[in-house]
């Protein structure tokens, strides 16, 4: 399946080769040390706005603490992370909302989407997410409160997640190839446990799963007493890259499943004719 639209941030390429082995050698080295640091940046945010340990940095990215060190005094020079001096997590720096604002001009796909989101949470009075694919992750670009809000969730505006951990991001897993899934599956296997996800084969089945009912289906998976159901905005040409969710009490859930779902399907039946009209956004 071809892509039209491209990815909010494109997995990293292979490195290409080089005719010299000693540039080859720094080109290496230089491009590690980029992937890298966005690695840093995409964990310090799936963690937002608690940070991180440098420590649990370290961890993460499976690197010497000594390396990690190194990494965040260098995003920090820049403003790119900052330090917490009462807890000593690591969290993302004023230079990274600088760039957020600065793209925002060119990225206002949430300001689309929100009079559906408003729609949805009135109509069910429930919280309603908007979630964006970046590259193997899927990124809450909204939140709206409904009339029940949760009292105990985790995900909120600009958190980052790994696709298949949550209802809208397994939805936007869904969507791809077989092939696709099962790279990002192998990819992400090491976060997913974070996210109470503790065998690969358990997201493969829910991707099963959520195929058949034709949504992604999150029941108190990272959350205990929180069910939700998440679908992608169809694209007439190319993978779909948005999805809306709604997240319940699981005796709520329980009750309205059907009547959620209907709802559901005519906001991002709405919003998919929306968003053809316009430019690609992302």
């Amino acid at each position: 399946m071809s892509r039209t639209v491209p990815e909010c941030i494109p997995e990293l390429a292979a490195v290409p080769p080089r005719r010299s082995s000693k540039p080859q050698a720094s080109y290496t080295e230089g491009t590690q040390s980029i992937q890298r640091a966005i690695a840093v940046l995409r964990e310090i945010a799936a963690h937002n706005p608690r940070g991180m340990r440098l420590v649990d940095i370290a961890a993460k990215l499976q690197i010497e603490r000594a390396t990690a060190h190194r990494i965040m005094k260098g995003l920090s020079v820049y403003g790119m992370t900052m330090r917490d001096p009462r807890t000593n997590h690591y969290k993302l720096g004023p230079a990274v909302h600088a760039l957020g604002l600065a793209s925002s001009v060119h990225y206002s796909l949430a300001e689309v989407c929100e009079p559906s989101l408003i729609r949805l949470a009135e109509a069910s009075g429930d919280s309603i997410f908007l979630m964006v694919r970046s590259g193997y992750d899927a990124v809450c670009l909204r939140r709206v409160e409904g009339s029940f809000p949760l009292q105990t969730h985790s995900l909120d505006t600009g958190t980052r997640r790994p696709l298949g951990a949550g209802a809208g991001a397994l939805a936007l897993l869904t969507v791809l190839e077989d092939s696709e899934i099962e790279h990002i599956i192998e990819v992400n296997t090491p976060r997913l446990e974070g996210y109470r996800i503790k065998e690969p084969e358990a997201l493969r089945t829910a991707v099963e799963q959520s195929r058949q009912l034709g949504y992604g289906m999150n029941q108190e998976l990272q959350t205990p007493g929180i069910c939700a159901i998440g679908m992608v905005v169809p694209l007439a040409h190319g993978v779909p890259y948005v999805a809306l969710s709604i997240a319940s009490s699981s005796s709520r859930m329980r009750t309205r499943r059907e009547e959620l779902t209907a709802l559901l399907t005519t906001e991002v039946t709405q919003l998919a004719k929306l968003l053809a009209s316009q430019p690609p956004w992302i």
